[in-house]
């Protein structure tokens, strides 16, 4: 009897051991590599991504950020966040995710780290954008813009 309560003990130990490293690991996966998002709300971004689609976003393309102090995440009001260096630079057609910034006041802006957009980068720093007839273009860049859409199902 000693010895099968013995053995349970050590298999229920590491069983547990287990299960807190495997819960450790998905903390770090969060917190440096991927976010997910729950549910994509709208359909503002289809044929690519549909309202109801669920999505996984890397951190790593940007860089995550984290709070400058977890203690005291806001100062007067203001979150407190400090990005690190990403793998690249964000390009056009790039599907980004990003907490949507809404002015606080008439001479500040903040935004809800709760709460996610995701759009499609058409331009960047620098490039003259324009839109005609509800068409847009980007200045010197000869390729199609939004080209990566879902495959249509046959029926």
């Amino acid at each position: 009897m000693k010895q099968k309560l013995k053995r349970f003990l050590k298999e229920l130990r590491f069983y547990i051991l287990l299960l807190l490293v495997a819960i450790a690991l998905a903390v770090v996966m969060r917190i440096f590599l991927f976010t997910s998002i729950i549910k994509i709300p709208s359909d503002s971004m289809e044929p690519a991504v549909l309202a109801g689609d669920f999505i996984l976003a890397n951190k790593q393309i940007p860089g995550h950020r984290v709070y400058q102090n977890i203690k005291q995440p806001r100062i007067d009001g203001k979150v407190q966040t400090k990005r690190f260096k990403g793998i690249r630079k964000v390009r056009r057609n790039d599907i980004l995710v990003f907490n949507f910034p809404y002015a606080a006041g008439w001479d500040k802006i903040d935004m809800d780290l709760n709460l996610y957009y995701l759009k499609r980068c058409v331009a960047l720093p620098g490039d003259v954008f324009s839109i005609e007839n509800g068409i847009y273009r980007v200045e010197n860049y000869p390729d199609s813009l939004g080209c990566f859409f879902r495959q249509q199902e046959s029926v």
